[in-house]
Formats: C-alpha cells, sequence, structure tokens
C-alpha cells in the first residue's frame, strides 16, 4: 500500500528493515501550506526528505536543515526473520516511499550499504544547521511557470506571512533531496533526447514522482495496524535500546544548536565586513 491516500487519522507504519539509505520520503501534511504547495507544484506530494540511518530523516523543513528522528512505534525480533521495526506515520495525509535503482544495487551487501550511509553523512552533516530558505526560493520550482512571474507572488505572500529575514539560509527540501541523490551518482529524474539537465532548485517534491521520475516506489514499506510485529519477549527491552541510540544522534546532530551557531558566525563575520570596509574608507580618505 506503498503511497496509498489514508484519512490523517489512519494508523499507518513504516518498516525499518525495508529501508535503504538513500530512500525518498515524499509526504503531503494535513495543513493550508501543504495544500497549496501540493496544488502549484502539480501533484500530490509538499515535502520530500532523504532517509539516512538510525530511523532519522534529513530534511528541510520550518525549523530548518538537519536530521528528524522518525517515532519507534514498535520493535521485535522475529526468530529467523531479524529486527523488525515499525515507525509510525500516521501524522501523514499521504505518504509514498521511492528508491533510486542505482542506490538498490548499491546497498545489496552490508558494506555497500555502510558505504552509502557514510557517502551521504559526508553531503549531509556539512548542510545541517541551516535556516529554511525565503519563500523566493521555490520560484524556480514551480513548474510550466516562469520564475520571473512566480516570484513577486512568493514575495507579497512572504511579506503578508512576516516571513524573517533568513541569516543563513540553506535548500529547500526536494532541492535538498535531489542534490543529495546527484552527488550519491543517483541523479533522480530521467533525461530524455536533447533534454536539458534540471537543476535541484527546479526539482518539486511532485517532479520526483513524476513520470520523469528514476525513482520507483518501495513495495511493502508501508503497512496498517493490522500487521503483526510478533517477538520472542525481548520486544521492550529492543524498543528502548533503539530510541535511546535514536536520541543520542539527534542530540549530537542537534539542527537548532548548529543553526545558531552558523548564525552566530555569520553575523560575526559581517560585523568583521564592516569594520574592514570603513577602515579601507577612512585610509583612502586620509591619502
Amino acid at each position: 500500500m506503498s503511497g496509498s491516500p489514508a484519512s490523517p487519522a489512519a494508523v499507518r507504519y513504516v518498516r525499518a528493515d525495508r529501508l535503504l539509505p538513500g530512500d525518498v520520503f515524499l509526504s503531503r501534511g494535513t495543513d493550508k501550506d501543504s495544500n497549496w504547495i501540493a496544488w502549484t507544484t502539480l501533484g500530490p506530494f509538499s515535502h520530500a526528505a532523504i532517509y539516512h540511518s538510525n530511523h532519522c530523516l534529513f530534511e528541510s523543513i520550518d525549523d530548518g536543515v538537519g536530521y528528524t528522528g522518525l517515532d519507534i512505534a514498535q520493535a521485535c525480533r522475529n526468530p529467523g526473520h531479524g529486527a523488525i521495526v515499525l515507525l509510525d506515520v500516521s501524522q501523514y495525509l499521504k505518504l509514498e516511499i521511492r528508491r533510486h535503482p542505482v542506490l538498490e544495487q548499491a546497498c545489496a551487501t552490508s558494506q555497500g550499504r555502510r558505504d552509502i550511509e557514510d557517502r551521504l553523512s559526508e553531503w549531509l552533516i556539512p548542510k545541517n544547521g541551516f535556516e529554511y530558505p525565503a519563500l523566493t526560493a521555490l520560484a524556480r520550482a514551480v513548474p510550466y511557470v516562469p520564475s520571473f512571474a512566480v516570484l513577486p507572488i512568493l514575495w507579497a505572500v512572504a511579506r503578508f506571512q512576516g516571513e524573517p529575514t533568513k541569516v543563513v539560509p540553506g535548500m529547500f527540501c526536494s532541492q535538498l533531496v535531489a542534490s543529495a541523490l546527484e552527488d550519491l551518482g543517483a541523479y533522480p529524474l530521467k533525461r530524455r533526447f536533447f533534454d536539458r539537465k534540471i537543476s535541484p532548485e527546479q526539482i518539486s517534491p511532485n517532479r520526483l514522482q513524476s513520470c520523469r521520475s528514476r525513482l520507483t516506489p518501495v513495495q511493502g514499506a508501508i503497512v496498517d495496524e493490522d500487521f503483526r510485529c510478533d517477538g520472542d519477549g525481548s520486544q521492550q527491552w529492543f524498543l528502548d535500546q533503539l530510541k535511546t541510540v535514536q536520541t543520542q544522534r539527534l542530540e549530537i546532530l542537534n539542527k537548532s544548536r548548529a543553526q545558531a551557531l552558523r548564525t552566530t558566525i555569520s553575523q560575526v563575520d559581517n560585523q568583521y565586513r564592516r569594520i574592514k570596509e570603513l577602515t579601507e574608507r577612512s585610509k583612502s580618505i586620509r591619502k
């Protein structure tokens, strides 16, 4: 039932054992902003995130760019079947998980999977702590409409919403995902004859599931409340250990702390540049 629409109240889980690093989570929330983003980009989704490991996504959302933990709802060890962990995703109105065939092949072995996780870490961690970009950054991601026509509309919306000035802006959600995949050698869109390559800042979440997408749905990744997770009696201990590891990872890579540091460094750099400009100006006046 991957990608099937459901009521926001429906209980749904993602099977963590079906996930690989580089998997793309395409989703849509229940708020008005999600609706208008989906509508303007001509598709069912409003957000994209990339899966790394330890039941964590890397994404660009309102509170910034960085790691977000998925809710570990159930966990068990089935004899002969290994660990099964269910991640609660009931908060999404729509959800689909997609995978690039290049990454699926690369993760066919344990070593290959670790290599992809390491390469993802090398690319993602330097992006941790940036702010979600200004709304006008989305202008090029609206299909079939020139960015110069969209830009004033987004600027007006940002003013109406009282959008604060971005000190250290990063990438928006699908731009981040597309850039990460491209760095892994898994560019997410098909190239047509004589077509130019679409840059990541032009890729909306819905382009990642369009007819041009090279990403295919991960079958069996999303299950409902009827899925049985029978274990060997050690479920609670296993669940607690998983949550501890996830919490430790998120604490180490805390995006709010990283964002505060980036903002402070940017402000200090700007102050230094102003002092340097004033010094150079005073020198020229003396001459």
